[in-house]
């Protein structure tokens, strides 16, 4: 039994999502720090109008399983394009 994090119902199954609502260097930032330097939406997380990361989804299939392993991590949108991040 575990407690949605995004729903906040109990669930009795097995928990296939997990996500994680910004990146590292982000987390690590005081709820203060983040309220004044970060501006954060389902799909994006801008840091100090500067630094841009994108959520993205990993589905991984799991034997035996009906559902896929879900994780949802956000990547630095200049590491996926450099080009397009100057």
């Amino acid at each position: 039994m575990y407690r949605c994090a995004t729903c906040g119902a109990e669930h009795a199954e097995r928990p296939t999502c997990f996500i994680f609502p910004f990146p590292f260097v982000v987390a690590r930032l005081s709820d203060e720090e983040r309220a004044a330097r970060v501006e954060l939406s389902d799909e994006q997380c801008i840091l100090d109008g500067q630094h841009f990361f994108l959520r993205a989804n990993l589905d991984l299939p799991v034997e035996g399983w009906d559902e896929p392993l879900r994780s949802g991590r956000s990547r630095d949108a200049a590491a996926m394009h450099p080009a397009r991040a100057s």
